[in-house]
């Protein structure tokens, strides 16, 4: 199932934490064009977890979304945090985040290899020259895991 790119009609604060919501939505459904829809219109966007710095959007793509897309995962928005200004261009977001990551179809296996993490998320938002709010830069900061960090390598059959 395809999800929409644009939900019409929202408010500033709404756009701006749909860019998150709509993220994660794309990790979570493995969708591409959903996920590359959040990013910015330029070349220096950049996406950091744990100092890990990725830049431009197929570097993303090859060192997150490819791996994570394909997973089982669920990630969990909540405690957004917005900044930003009646008729400014850009905004300061902040989110706690829960997300479970399984290998691909281990999702609903008993006692399979799993990690949980728990997630801070630091996110600048712009808003494009089409009146687009999109994302510049995203810091994700991991603060706990339960389970393996080997789910997150590609599983080898």
């Amino acid at each position: 199932m395809a999800y929409p790119q644009s939900l019409g009609v929202l408010s500033t604060r709404e756009e701006i934490t749909d860019l998150v919501v709509r993220a994660c939505l794309g990790f979570d459904s493995n969708d591409k064009p959903l996920w590359e829809s959040v990013w910015a219109e330029s070349p220096d966007i950049i996406f950091e977890i744990n100092g890990n710095v990725m830049k431009g959007i197929d570097e993303m793509n090859k060192n997150c979304f490819d791996i994570v897309g394909p997973m089982d995962t669920q990630h969990l928005i909540s405690s957004i945090r917005i900044d930003v200004k009646d008729g400014a261009d850009t905004a300061h977001m902040t989110a706690n985040a829960l997300a479970q990551h399984y290998h691909k179809g281990q999702g609903q296996v008993p006692d399979a290899e799993h990690m949980l993490a728990g997630s801070t998320y630091i996110i600048h938002a712009v808003k494009e020259y089409n009146g687009l709010w999109k994302i510049k830069s995203w810091v994700l900061k991991i603060i706990w895991t339960q389970g393996s960090w080997a789910v997150m390598q590609p599983k080898v059959v």
